[in-house]
């Protein structure tokens, strides 16, 4: 693929916007041209972006053809180079995508804790899904977790039966003398001889609490915009 001169600096930096990692919820916004609406901060690049970069702007001239650069050419080539880059130098490049990373979570949070609850639901409106919280996936988990109203993520059939009878197990294990991680096996290997022995109608029992567990919590999630 060949993209004109004139055009080297544009193309340029469209290529390093794409490299870095967009959230979704900024490109969904993005897409949808509402300049009234704050759009989140990008994520921070990777240490190979940064360093296509740096190869990019000083290879490039080495790439035109007919007047043109070639996109491809100069891609494989700074694969190659990177690929062949001495471990301290790829260091250094993960050192400064791990400062990036520190500046652009700061600045996320910030961006985050500062919209109000209006901005943030019609944010959220626009994307389609939920802002992920400052901390990733794990905080998102625990945010959603913390949720007033949350009924929790019901347990399957046998697990709620396993819940039941764990204590009546697990006393038995105990005293034929069990311990450390053969005790959890154990109790794990006896648990499921017993479901398998449990009445038919017993299961059902704990297959309709599940399902209906299951259902409203599903209807929660909804609700959520999940």
């Amino acid at each position: 693929m060949l993209i004109s001169l004139t055009r080297t600096t544009a193309s340029a930096g469209l290529r390093f916007d794409l490299a870095r990692s967009v959230s979704s919820s900024a490109v969904l916004l993005a897409k949808k041209g509402d300049p009234t609406l704050p759009k989140p901060p990008k994520k921070a690049p990777s240490p190979y972006s940064l360093f296509f970069k740096d190869y990019y702007g000083r290879e490039k001239d080495a790439h035109v053809v007919d007047g043109k650069i070639n996109v491809a050419s100069i891609a494989r080539a700074a694969g190659a180079a990177w690929t062949a880059l001495g471990e301290g130098d790829k260091a250094a490049y993960g050192d400064a995508a791990r400062r990036a990373k520190a500046e652009a979570d700061k600045a996320y949070k910030a961006f985050y804790d500062g919209l109000a609850p209006d901005t943030r639901r019609a944010l959220e409106a626009k994307a389609g899904k939920k802002l992920s919280p400052p901390g990733g996936k794990k905080a998102a988990a625990q945010v959603l977790k913390d949720t007033l109203g949350n009924p929790g993520r019901p347990l399957t059939a046998y697990f709620a039966y396993a819940k039941n009878v764990r204590d009546d197990v697990a006393r038995q294990v105990e005293s034929e003398g069990f311990k450390g991680s053969s005790t959890v096996i154990e109790i794990a290997k006896r648990t499921a001889e017993r479901w398998k022995h449990v009445a038919e109608s017993e299961k059902e029992t704990f297959k309709a609490e599940y399902k209906e567990a299951k259902q409203k919590y599903d209807e929660w999630l909804k609700g959520q915009g999940l």
